[in-house]
């Protein structure tokens, strides 16, 4: 799941990574497609029949049961061209509850080979169960502020992580986000430490 205030910039990563994902003549260690496989053509061109997408519809903005059904009965056949079907969900927090129960059921036991991007300006409005089954990444607004070199790290093994096709891509995806988790953790600490110290010094005056 991936979480920004832009929507715009989670869709346009989202879709790079849908035709990395996709593509036929993509090396081991890239995190991208080719952009001339048959399978690139396609899903630059929009035409690709493995890349799916869902977004909210209607005066509510809300994604409904229906289109998810749709989508989740499209997800379940077989790829088309490769070995992998690639949906991409578009504001999963505006998903109604049955529209939700819905994915749930497909996200509980993914058929082969299927990949799921859910992208998301609100995670608090997704519901708790779909979200602790996804891996999830925040981006900081490029307006707010410059990504930092663990944060750049972290994003990058999570591109190894979706486009590698064996373990070792997940493992070293996984040990990245354990460093850069605890490197959050020892700024949090000293963080506290620091205000418990400014605390004392009041009371003390």
């Amino acid at each position: 799941m991936l979480g920004g205030a832009r929507l715009e910039s989670l869709e346009t990563l989202a879709f790079a990574w849908s035709v990395g994902l996709l593509c036929e003549e993509r090396a081991p260690d890239a995190d991208h497609g080719c952009g001339v496989c048959e399978s690139c053509r396609r899903s630059l061109e929009g035409k690709h029949p493995d890349l799916l997408s869902l977004r909210p519809a209607s005066k509510l903005r809300e994604i409904r049961l229906e289109p998810m059904r749709e989508l989740m009965r499209d997800v379940q056949l077989k790829p088309l061209m490769g070995r992998r079907k690639v949906a991409v969900i578009c504001g999963a927090d505006r998903m109604n509850v049955h529209a939700a129960n819905a994915f749930l059921k497909t996200l509980e036991e993914p058929p082969p080979g299927s990949v799921f991007l859910l992208l998301s300006q609100d995670f608090d409005s997704v519901m708790d169960t779909i979200r602790s089954r996804c891996l999830v990444l925040r981006l900081r607004d490029p307006h707010v502020g410059s990504i930092s070199e663990d944060e750049s790290a972290y994003i990058g093994a999570f591109a190894d992580f979706l486009a590698g096709s064996g373990l070792l891509a997940r493992y070293r995806a996984i040990d990245r986000l354990m460093s850069w988790l605890g490197a959050i953790r020892e700024q949090l600490e000293a963080t506290t430490v620091a205000v418990d110290e400014q605390a004392g010094d009041l009371d003390a005056k």
